[in-house]
């Protein structure tokens, strides 16, 4: 959900929508990533704008496709300034919370939380953080919706079509 408010240029209205700072799992976007480390072990955030700076750069793009793809580089980028301005906090996992993820990505325990395919690690850390802390999970995904009621049952969740409204005004 980060990124679909980044690439709305609507990053920085996120606390006010969230009545507070949004917080995030590293997976998901982490300020202290290393330049030039693998992708696997890259946040979901980070993935998309190096993929975008590529895409930016590839010279068998049109012009008009590399110039948007500069442009989604740089909305995504946004996230940094939340950070910087207190808007957005990012929460390490404790021993049980990386237990849980750790099982949310296992394609071995799907069925036990009602899955057909493993979370991704970003969507797992944060069904992680949201069921053992008793936070409200923001998210789309419907696969991470389904994992924290098996978890937590009619556990808090709010969606970018929920806060959407409360950015027009």
């Amino acid at each position: 959900m980060l990124r679909r408010f980044a690439l709305t240029d609507s990053i920085d209205r996120l606390p006010a929508a969230l009545g507070g700072p949004a917080a995030v799992c590293r997976a998901v976007w982490d300020p202290d990533e290393e330049p030039g480390i693998c992708d696997q072990g890259r946040s979901e955030l980070t993935r998309s704008i190096a993929v975008q700076q590529h895409r930016s750069q590839d010279g068998r793009r049109t012009a008009q496709d590399r110039a948007a793809a500069r442009h989604l580089s740089q909305q995504l980028a946004t996230v940094g300034s939340l950070h910087d301005t207190g808007g957005l906090l990012v929460v390490d996992l404790d021993e049980t919370e990386e237990q849980l993820c750790a099982e949310l990505v296992s394609r071995h325990r799907t069925s036990a939380f009602r899955l057909t395919f493993p979370l991704a690690p970003s969507a797992a850390a944060s069904v992680a953080v949201a069921a053992t802390r008793t936070w409200r999970l923001a998210s789309d995904d419907q696969d991470a919706h389904t994992a924290l009621t098996s978890l937590a049952g009619n556990h808090p969740v709010v969606t970018s079509s929920e806060l959407l409204p409360t950015f027009a005004t």
